[in-house]
């Protein structure tokens, strides 16, 4: 399998894989609405606005979480 099979197998896994978790979640999200549509309308509000952690943020809850520092790699240049 060449270089660029690979890289198009991978990119039709993860799509896959997408797809299968956007199914799946709408599916719990569907479920949910029936015992508290307001919730599953926040949770999809509160999704549109997230971002992703920093490297020091996620260090700082590990923190917290675990009572001590966590073992991270270095920054690299």
């Amino acid at each position: 399998m060449t270089t660029a099979e690979q890289a198009w197998l991978f990119t039709m896994v993860s799509q896959d894989e997408q797809e299968s978790y956007e199914e799946k979640l709408a599916f719990v999200e569907y479920l949910a609405s029936f015992s508290n549509p307001e919730a599953v309308r926040q949770i999809r509000e509160d999704r549109k606005h997230a971002r992703p952690q920093t490297d020091d943020e996620f260090a700082g809850w590990l923190k917290r979480e675990f009572g001590r520092e966590a073992p991270l790699r270095p920054k690299q240049r």
